[in-house]
């Protein structure tokens, strides 16, 4: 019998020293470039797309820790939102993919980030589109997008990876939304 309780005390440690772990990656600093529309008829649902620069080749980096990244931007307005955050989301942008298209590391790297709008918690079943209506009714009362790149990784094996800042200017967004 002591046999099994230590045996499920020292995964329990284990589990706790390995979740505190840190990734030891540094924070990206993301700019952005601009927002448009993916022009495909047929298409029930409008997809976007994102021009970012960051100034670390973030995909690399946290698909090499056993992480998939993804952009997360909330609809209202939360300053410097963190990860627990993240998960109580009802409205907010989301990536559908990253894709590197200028890899130079000097001026930084360069992404089309495809981004859809989404209503429902974050990473639940429950999730919809949003409607333009209600997206034009959300955004009228913030002036930015906070958006950040966020990894959790495999078996929660590190701390979730959240990077600096970038603001979307609500502006531009409603423009591509409007066309």
């Amino acid at each position: 019998m002591k046999t099994i309780k230590q045996v499920v005390i020292t995964l329990l440690v284990f589990a706790l020293l390995t979740y505190c772990a840190d990734h030891k990656i540094p924070k990206a600093d993301l700019k952005y470039k601009s927002f448009e529309k993916i022009r495909n008829k047929g298409d029930l649902v409008d997809t976007y797309i994102l021009k970012i620069n960051s100034d670390i080749k973030i995909d690399s980096l946290l698909e090499i820790n056993g992480g998939t990244p993804y952009l997360i931007c909330p609809l209202t307005q939360i300053d410097n939102f963190t990860s627990k955050e993240i998960e109580s989301l009802e409205n907010y942008i989301a990536s559908i993919g990253f894709e590197i298209i200028d890899d130079n590391s000097q001026q930084g790297y360069n992404y089309l980030v495809g981004v859809d709008f989404y209503t429902g918690k974050n990473k639940s079943f429950r999730e919809a589109y949003l409607d333009k209506k209600h997206l034009i009714n959300l955004m009228k009362q913030v002036e930015c997008l906070e958006c950040k790149i966020e990894c959790r990784f495999f078996m929660d094996a590190h701390k979730p990876y959240l990077s600096n800042s970038m603001c979307i200017p609500v502006k531009d967004v409603l423009k591509v939304i409007n066309e």
